[in-house]
């Protein structure tokens, strides 16, 4: 375009223009910025665990126990009639074979919660089962709503020996790591995944 001087300079560009110039550079160094951040994190290696989005299906109150829960729920052993101790030897009917071996956990140990993310359904109640006859005391017995990756046993603090004969006990190899803040911390928690 000329001008009535006779220069061919271009026209300044209108205001539309300008916030759209102003808009993608913002947008280019928005991009820029998130990926600096997943390099750092790639590189440092943050973020390859589990992500863990989001609680059990029941919380523990302060006694450790499941809130609004008792052992009638569902969670006793149903071999054991109410009000009998501990056995710490087979009944006089049971065959000798099916007595735990001598390294599993007295009465005493930790209890067990068995929560099930995504396994086939009724595959929690199958492990608890399975846990029990091994002689650990299980706990709560529930679906677990988060982000597990495989199948673990997680640990409170001071007990890691004890995880790990959990998860010896338990089919599949399932893996051993501490227990993370949303799930108790005083008792061993299994996580099944499919």
């Amino acid at each position: 375009m000329t001008t009535p001087t006779g220069d061919s300079t271009p026209p300044e560009p209108g205001p539309v223009a300008l916030v759209a110039r102003l808009l993608t550079v913002q947008l280019l160094a928005v991009v820029g910025v998130a990926a600096v951040i997943a390099v750092v994190f790639a590189l440092a290696g943050w973020g390859t665990g589990d992500s863990v989005t989001a609680v059990p299906g029941a919380t523990t109150s302060s006694a450790g126990e499941p809130a609004g829960s008792s052992q009638a729920s569902g969670t006793a052993d149903a071999s054991t009639p109410a009000g009998t101790p501990p056995a710490t030897s087979p009944p006089a009917t049971t065959p000798a074979a099916s007595t735990p071996a001598a390294s599993t956990p007295s009465s005493d140990g930790p209890k067990v919660d068995v929560l099930n993310q995504s396994a086939p359904g009724g595959s929690a109640s199958t492990v608890a089962a399975r846990v029990r006859s091994r002689g650990w005391v299980v706990g709560r017995v529930d679906d677990f709503h988060g982000n597990i990756s495989t199948t673990t046993v997680y640990y409170p603090p001071g007990l890691h020996s004890e995880a790990r004969d959990l998860a010896d006990d338990l089919s599949g190899s399932p893996r051993v790591q501490e227990a993370f803040s949303t799930i108790s911390d005083t008792r061993l928690t299994v996580i099944l995944v499919d």
